[in-house]
Order: structure tokens, then sequence, then C-alpha cells
């Protein structure tokens, strides 16, 4: 008998508006630590290849957006990689000449990578030295070094008049120097790399590295 009027009480209550039942946000509170829990994209390379531009790195979702100085490009994910990479077909051939533009994933859940400096130029790398690299008068490029944390490294041109540095200021990531051929003729670079230990100790063991990269300059 009590039950049955306490049960009338409540309908009552329901009734009246006085009382309500409020279901939890358990499921809500789910979602969104779940949604928490997705790491950012990363950006661990960016190339271009023709007219496309291809980003690598970490973390890309399907639809994910290669950003280029703050406008979406077309994008798709690969095929085989769909996480790890990200290809913009037509994004290469908009992209300004001999400049360092900024680069971004941003996923579909709004989380954006961070800011990665791309140089649209020609880049040399360490496997370069040794070869003959050919340029224009005015053409610039990219010297980018990754050098392990055990070595000082120091980049010297033979002649300055035909081939100088010009900034080094906002470079990408490993990148020593954006240099630009001044005048036809021929002349080497050399990066040479130093162990730190020889500034603190007499009798380190780490060799010194020396490369040289020969630059002609055409018109």
């Amino acid at each position: 008998m009590r039950l049955a009027i306490c049960f009338l009480a409540i309908l009552a209550l329901l009734a009246t508006g006085q009382m309500r039942i409020v279901r939890t946000g358990h499921s809500s509170n789910v979602s969104a630590a779940t949604m928490q829990s997705v790491p950012a994209p990363k950006i661990l390379n960016v190339r271009r290849d023709g007219k496309r531009l291809l980003v690598s790195g970490e973390s890309f979702q399907m639809g994910a957006k290669i950003v280029v100085n703050g406008e979406p490009q077309k994008t798709r994910n690969d095929a085989d990689d769909p996480t790890v990479l990200l290809i913009a077909k037509k994004a290469g051939k908009h992209l300004p000449v001999d400049a360092v533009i900024t680069i971004q994933v941003e996923n579909p859940a709004e989380s954006k990578s961070d800011p990665f400096a791309f140089f649209t130029g020609l880049t040399l790398t360490l496997a370069d030295a040794g070869k003959p690299i050919h340029l224009k008068v005015k053409e610039q490029f990219l010297l980018s070094a990754k050098v392990d944390i055990l070595y000082n490294i120091s980049v010297t041109v033979l002649d300055e008049s035909i081939v100088k540095k010009i900034a080094d200021v906002g470079l990408p990531a490993d990148g020593q120097g954006i240099y630009e051929a001044q005048r036809t003729g021929q002349t080497n670079l050399f990066v040479d790399l130093n162990p730190k230990c020889a500034d603190l100790i007499k009798a380190c063991k780490i060799p010194s590295l020396s490369y040289k990269f020969n630059l002609n300059v055409e018109e």
C-alpha cells in the first residue's frame, strides 16, 4: 500500500514539473575524452614531385587537408599508407619560386599540426656532395645538412662572388642557409663537421668529416 502511494506521489510531482528525470552525459563525456586522446597530426617531411605536393608524417586522419600558407589544398590520403602520407595533386605548380613557405596538416577533428617550413627551390643535402651541381644565375638553393649532435658544423664558399649565402632566418629544420648564384663560373662549397669533444678533451676519438660540393653556374 505504501509503495503504491509513493509511486502515485512521484507521478504527481512529474506531472506538475516539480520533479525531472535527468540523464547523465556519460556517453558524451566518453566521446569527448576519446576525441581528446587522438594525437594531433605531425609532419616529418615534405617534397614536391612535379605538380604534386607530398606530405609524410604521423596521425593523419581520413579526409585530412594539406594547408599551404593558411590555404587548404585539395588533398587525398595515400591508398597504401593513408595515415602517414597525404598528396595534393596540383598544389606543387602554384607554389612561389625559391621561397620558404609554411605547411600544416589539418585533420577533420579540427586538430592541426605544428607549422613546417619548406623551401620551394633546389635543396642540397650531404648526399649531393661530390656531384656536379648546375645552377643558373640568380637561382637559389637550400643547404640542408642533417648533422649528428656530436658535431659542430661550418660552411664555407670558396668564391662568394659566384655563390653566396643570402638568408639564414626562418629556415626549414636542418637548414644551414639559402644560397644564390651571383654570376657564371665554378666554385666549391665545403661543409666541415668537427666533433664537439675536440673542444673539451685532446684525446677525442670522433673523426672530423668534410664534404665538398662542386657548383657550376651558367647563364
